[in-house]
């Protein structure tokens, strides 16, 4: 078996692959599916703040110049179209880089977090890319405002982590309105089953304060058959929504591993484009008939109710008197 110093080496190099990797149509039919939903769910006015692998796509921009590398934008919300083509790319958005300047709080907040569908072999490079992608996600909750949206696209272990430390700090302040687990290489065809992860995709709303939590349930993980293991998934997909799994759930070998085995996410039946429709369909169906669509606070009257509320760092819900500093 390699060493922990070995397999740190092969994370530097598969990294390095990576960012070659075309992944722009990959994260084009993301942007589609997720515009559509956002679309559902309200999403229409106000201004939206990008970061991350393909920040850009996601926001919304056709130019492929503007969609490699990590990135962070802002740009105003554009209206959503009343023709009959789809709801992105959108015409003339216009996305800045962000600055200092640029307000903290955003209606609509897009974590394209990095490395997402990348399997790190070394224990290091699995806890530093945990630490990473759980650290902006709890930084992009703080910065949307009340009542409003949260798409990530981060690594499976954020919800499959045993420790629901994390995931308790997204509940104490937003809503989990659902998730959708994507196939390893759904980014990344070119990226080899053995360096490829599954990826979720995670829509937030954060909590206008004095609401009740309304979430779906995310916060503990139960195990999962899987062909010769149990694997832990996170209750979400293994107790409650595993038709949210757009593809079909196994083991890939890994001699990394005791059991030679880990747990992954391929290819399934049903065409991707299809799977995603239905699954987004679905979540904001349940998000509308619990009324958790998009309030934007930053037009007149909604501001001057949230906008003191919206700036302040997120905080536990249980130790009032304990900043977090985010």
């Amino acid at each position: 078996m390699a060493t922990e110093e070995e397999l740190d080496h092969a994370d530097t190099a598969v990294a390095e692959r990576h960012i070659t990797l075309d992944a722009d149509a990959g994260y084009a039919l993301l942007a589609q599916r997720i515009w559509t939903a956002l679309r559902g769910l309200g999403v229409e006015r106000g201004r939206m703040s990008a970061f991350g692998d393909h920040a850009a796509t996601l926001a919304g921009a056709p130019d492929p110049d503007t969609r490699t590398n990590y990135q962070e934008w802002v740009a105003d919300i554009p209206p959503a179209s009343r023709a009959a083509h789809p709801a992105w790319p959108h015409d003339g958005l216009s996305l800045r880089a962000r600055s200092e300047t640029e307000p903290v709080v955003h209606d609509l907040v897009f974590a394209s977090l990095p490395y997402s569908d990348l399997h790190f072999r070394s224990q290091y490079g699995r806890d530093r890319s945990l630490e990473i992608h759980q650290k902006f996600l709890t930084n992009a909750v703080a910065s949307t405002f009340p009542g409003g949206i949260l798409a990530a696209v981060t690594t499976h272990r954020v919800l499959d982590n045993p420790d629901p430390a994390v995931r308790e700090l997204l509940l104490d302040n937003a809503d989990l309105l659902g998730a959708v687990r994507l196939p390893a290489t759904a980014l990344r065809p070119q990226l080899s089953d053995d360096d490829a992860a599954p990826i979720d995709l995670l829509l937030l709303r954060r909590r206008i304060p004095g609401d009740a939590v309304h979430s779906a349930f995310f916060l503990d993980v139960a195990p999962v058959a899987v062909p010769g293991r149990v694997a832990f998934v996170n209750e979400y997909f293994s107790m409650f929504y595993p038709e949210h799994v757009a593809g079909t759930t196994g083991v890939i070998a890994d001699p990394d591993k005791p059991s030679g085995l880990r747990y992954t996410v391929g290819d399934g039946d049903v065409a991707l484009d299809v799977a995603l429709d239905h699954t987004l369909s679905n979540i904001v169906a349940k998000a509308r008939a619990r009324n958790l669509t998009a309030v934007s606070a930053t037009w007149s009257p909604i501001e001057t109710r949230l906008a003191r509320e919206a700036r302040r760092p997120i905080r536990r819900s249980n130790e009032p008197g304990h900043d977090l500093g985010l």
